[in-house]
């Protein structure tokens, strides 16, 4: 296959891409594609391009806000492309929130599959934990019995409780 680019040299180098969401295959010789490589501001090193990102803010907050935990301050994330702790993410709410925005979309995490809270008092003090209703409360009860029969080797009894659990999670 010939270099796309130059049209001269053969092809060694693939290059796919997303371009405005549409997927597109580039096939370049070894000169063209370093060319390429060289005229993109990512070079395969998440941080940097990430620090690309938050370089664009760096005039804008001289400001020497510290992190009290890790003493990293803003100017430090915009070169590096990494807080220094999880306590950073409170203190440059501000300057971080458009980034990440701009980066994910949202800026609030809400995971794969949300759990509800509950609210539940131990040792009189109140913790939130994730809420279990009955259903996945009773499946974990047979399972651990499933688990006990199966060391007891009381296959019969493992295989009934493996049945029910199997009905209850259908439902």
């Amino acid at each position: 296959m010939i270099c796309q680019k130059c049209k001269q040299r053969s092809a060694n180098a693939h290059i796919h891409y997303v371009h405005n969401g549409i997927v597109r295959d580039m096939y370049l010789c070894d000169s063209c594609a370093a060319d390429y490589k060289n005229s993109i501001s990512y070079d395969g090193d998440i941080f940097k391009m990430l620090s690309s990102f938050l370089s664009d803010n760096i005039g804008v907050y001289k400001e020497t806000l510290k992190c009290e935990c890790c003493g990293t301050d803003f100017n430090t994330i915009c070169k590096s492309g990494m807080v220094g702790c999880g306590n950073c993410y409170s203190v440059f709410e501000k300057q971080l929130s458009p980034i990440i925005a701009r980066i994910h979309g949202k800026t609030m995490h809400v995971g794969k599959k949300p759990c509800e809270i509950e609210v539940v008092l131990e040792n009189d003090t109140q913790v939130e934990g994730p809420k279990i209703n009955e259903k996945e409360q009773q499946i974990a009860e047979l399972k651990s019995k499933m688990t006990e029969a199966v060391a007891k080797e009381d296959f019969e009894l493992a295989a009934c409780l493996r049945d029910e659990i199997k009905s209850l999670e259908e439902k």
